[in-house]
């Protein structure tokens, strides 16, 4: 039986350790949070809140009263929605997260004036 996308979240919400969670959840952007919390109820709005640092979790607050006053399609909210999941869903493995340092180059001896 499929499950919706908001109970896919509300999973990855109660699954996911509070740390990596936290992580991930301040790196999406306050509007994907915000338009991926408007068919939550306040009881489930308020357990992703509460995994935010007080200044993102007041931003996206303000998001949310701003998208309530206007008209958002099904598809805006979808992909908000999917984009949220993606993120956290990607960061389910195990796996360490791989990153790549570009190595400095080392300064070049200033050439002689002519």
């Amino acid at each position: 039986m499929p499950t919706t996308p908001d109970a896919q979240l509300l999973t990855l919400l109660h699954t996911l350790p509070p740390l990596l969670l936290q992580n991930t959840l301040m790196a999406c952007t306050d509007r994907d949070l915000a338009m991926a919390m408007l068919r939550f109820s306040s009881v489930e709005r308020e357990l992703l809140l509460g995994r935010l640092a007080p200044a993102k979790r007041d931003r996206v607050r303000e998001e949310l009263t701003l998208q309530r006053r206007v008209r958002i399609s099904d598809g805006h909210y979808r992909a908000s929605l999917d984009a949220v999941i993606r993120r956290l869903s990607s960061q389910r493995s195990g796996e360490p997260v791989r990153s790549y340092l570009r190595p400095c180059r080392t300064p070049r001896r200033a050439r002689p004036p002519r």
